[in-house]
Order: structure tokens, then C-alpha cells, then sequence
């Protein structure tokens, strides 16, 4: 019988929506393609649509992780999975009372106090008009800081007592090593294969796409819309050009984005399908060197060309400047790398064909067993030799 894997996730997995699903869809893949059977339990928040989920998933929501914990058990329970994949710090606490009763491996994201740093940044100080209370702010956001990392650390400690503790960006690796004092490994994410697209596009427009929820797409937003977006407007581009926004969710009152001659906001799109299919090209105009940019691999598996800021290397090491994507920096650099994508036919299906053949060499599920697979083993391998009562690792 196919061992059974059990991945934990506060997002549904599914490959329609925001960054989280996708990549929760993807390790759920990437499960699979390591010989396991695979089903997931969904901790967040009631609310999301867990039967529309890619996967066998069990609604185990609460209004907080610890909550959950008693539904996560009974689940757990009934399906004795060979491991359990927890994904993210946030979501350890609606497993930390059974990490001495199945092997498992904690797989770590953008660490939460950095994440918290970006959204005070966005948030924080333009909120507070008085001198005294910005400074209180500051105060305030680093405790909050100080706190989401020590939470973070004591996660990553815990599951590395008698099982892993990982992480699928390679540029947090070596900061969640120093700040938990374990060896956390890195793991890559995997996904299913999206397909290149039939066309290569239109010939004119481009693709901005995202969670408008998330502080990573605002931050990007932001980026296009102060630095790239005037010098873009002032060019030749104007004329022969469209930047369509695509994205669910919301933008704050700050960050107001209306449509314009060659500047199209269009929010939530229905079928994704058509976006890709029109892109000449997609921008990830996101200055952070935080993250793992799960459209970007998605955009590479689709052989549609990307322009990227240089910072997404960070996250993204397989990043190759003229073989898999364009970078630019300054405004009138991406007005530059959008011209030659639009007059060099050939430019743009090399790019576009370099993304595709980084995806399936790296990044598509069957690549990404190996590293899944292993993890695992070394999971239920950790878990079978730890005695019950050892303490927490890295004390």
C-alpha cells in the first residue's frame, strides 16, 4: 500500500488563486511525485472553499491555529499518515501537540517578523501625523517583530527535535539558521505542470499580476506605479503597448491605480487563461528582496517572457539575466527591457523558452521529488531513533 503524506496548510491548495494556494497545491504535488499518497488538512481561518481544492482536503478551520489543533489530531488520527508537511511557521501551533506522535517536516516561509517590518513600512508611520506617536509605532513594530521572530525560532526548534525544520526560500535559509540555532534545510518549491501556452501572445501587452492583498504586490504596485509607470507613459511604448493589473482582493486607499490610456486596472479576472495568452510579457516589478515568487515560476512553466527587479535572485537562484529573464532597476531599465522584449521576436521566445526549461529542470513537481522525498525520509528516520523525551534541539 502507497505510504500516505499529510500536508497542514493555512491555505487551500488549489493553482487558481492567491501565491499560498499555488504553492501549497505545489508541495501537495511534489508529494506525490516522491511515491506518496496525498491529502491535505486546511488550519486557517473559516471561510475559503475547501471543496474547491485541488486535493483531498479536510476542513479542520478555526478562528486560530491553536484551535485547530484538536480537529488537526482527530484527522491526523484516522489517517496515520507516514509524515506530516507543515507549511509555515504561522501554522505549527495547531500541530506542536502532536510533534511526538508522527514524524514531520516544518516547512518555513517568509519569515513573519521580516514580513512584519515590510507591513509597518507600508502601514506604520503614515498613519501616525504626530511625531510622538510615529515613534511609539516604530517601538510597537519592533517588539512585534522581535516577538513573531522568537515565535518563528521556537517553531523551527521544536520540529527539529524529532523531526525537519526547512525552508523553500534560499535566501531566508541562512537567517532562520542563525536566529533558531538549528540546521534548517532548504527545499525548494515543486509544482504541477501549468503548460506553455499556445500563442506567444499579442504582441503588445503586458501582464502585472497578483494578490492585491498581499504586502509583496503592493510594494510592487507601488514600485510601477512612482518609478516605472511615468517614465513608461513618456516613451514610444505608450503608444503600442498595454499593462494590464490582474489580481484579486484589494488595494488601501494610498495605493490608487486607475485605468488610462495604456494602463489597464483590472482586478479580479475570471479566466486567468486568457491573461497568459495575451502576455507579450510578465512584470515582477517587486524591489524586496523577501519571498519566493511563485507567479514568476508560473510565468517561466507558461514560456512567457519575464522582466524582473535583480532582487528576485534572493529567492529565485535559478534568476539568469538573458537566458530566463530581463532585469531592470530604474524606471527608464524597464522601459528598455519592455522595447526589446516587443521588437526582438527572437529575444522573446528565448527568454520565454529559457523560463520554461528552468521550470521543468528545477521547479516542476517530478524535479522537485528528489528533495521532497528525501526530507521525508529523513523525517520518519528522525522520528523512529528520537527518544520521546528529548529536549528541544539547539538548546
Amino acid at each position: 500500500m502507497t505510504a500516505r503524506a499529510l500536508l497542514l496548510t493555512p491555505f487551500v491548495p488549489r493553482d487558481t488563486n492567491s501565491g499560498g494556494e499555488i504553492a501549497a497545491h505545489g508541495i501537495a504535488a511534489s508529494l506525490e511525485a516522491a511515491g506518496y499518497r496525498v491529502e491535505a488538512c486546511y488550519c486557517g481561518r473559516p471561510g475559503p472553499d475547501v471543496a474547491a481544492a485541488s486535493w483531498p482536503t479536510w476542513d479542520c478551520s478555526a478562528p486560530s491555529f491553536p484551535e485547530a489543533a484538536p480537529r488537526v489530531a482527530e484527522r491526523i488520527a484516522a489517517a496515520d499518515p507516514a509524515v506530516v508537511w507543515v507549511y509555515g511557521v504561522k501554522a505549527w501551533p495547531a500541530f506542536r501537540p502532536l510533534a511526538r506522535q508522527a514524524p514531520h517536516v516544518l516547512l518555513a516561509g517568509d519569515p513573519p517578523g521580516d514580513i512584519e517590518r515590510l507591513r509597518f513600512r507600508w502601514e506604520g508611520p503614515a498613519a501616525a501625523s504626530n511625531p510622538a506617536r510615529r515613534a511609539a509605532a516604530w517601538v510597537g513594530m519592533r517588539r512585534r517583530s522581535r516577538a513573531l521572530r522568537r515565535a518563528a525560532s521556537a517553531a523551527l526548534r521544536e520540529a527539529a527535535t524529532r523531526g525537519i525544520a526547512a525552508a523553500y526560500g534560499p535566501g531566508d535559509v541562512d537567517v532562520l539558521r542563525r536566529t533558531s540555532g538549528v540546521d534548517v534545510a532548504l527545499c525548494e518549491l515543486g509544482f504541477p505542470d501549468f503548460g506553455p501556452r499556445a500563442t506567444r501572445g499579442d504582441g503588445r501587452t503586458f501582464l502585472l499580476l497578483g494578490n492585491l492583498n498581499t504586502l509583496q504586490t503592493r510594494y510592487g504596485l507601488e514600485f510601477f506605479q512612482r518609478r516605472v509607470w511615468p517614465a513608461w507613459r513618456r516613451s514610444s511604448l505608450a503608444g503600442r503597448s498595454v499593462v494590464r493589473i490582474v489580481g484579486a482582493g484589494g488595494l488601501p486607499s494610498r495605493l490608487r491605480i486607475e485605468s488610462e490610456p495604456g494602463l489597464e486596472f483590472v482586478g479580479f479576472a475570471e479566466d486567468l487563461e486568457a491573461e497568459w495568452e495575451r502576455a507579450a510579457a510578465m512584470l515582477v516589478p517587486i524591489p524586496v528582496r523577501l519571498g519566493f515568487r511563485t507567479r514568476l515560476v508560473e510565468a517561466w512553466a507558461r514560456a512567457v517572457p519575464v522582466v524582473t527587479d535583480a532582487s528576485t535572485a534572493a529567492g529565485l537562484p535559478a534568476l539568469e539575466p538573458d537566458r530566463n529573464c530581463l532585469v531592470a532597476s530604474s524606471g527608464q531599465e524597464w522601459v528598455e527591457a519592455a522595447s526589446r522584449l516587443l521588437d526582438n521576436d527572437v529575444l522573446a521566445a528565448m527568454i520565454g523558452d529559457g523560463g520554461r526549461s528552468t521550470f521543468l529542470g528545477q521547479y516542476l513537481a517530478t524535479a522537485a521529488k528528489d528533495r521532497f522525498g528525501i526530507l521525508s525520509a529523513k523525517a520518519i528516520d528522525r522520528w523512529s531513533r528520537t527518544p520521546v523525551g528529548a529536549g528541544s534541539a539547539g538548546r
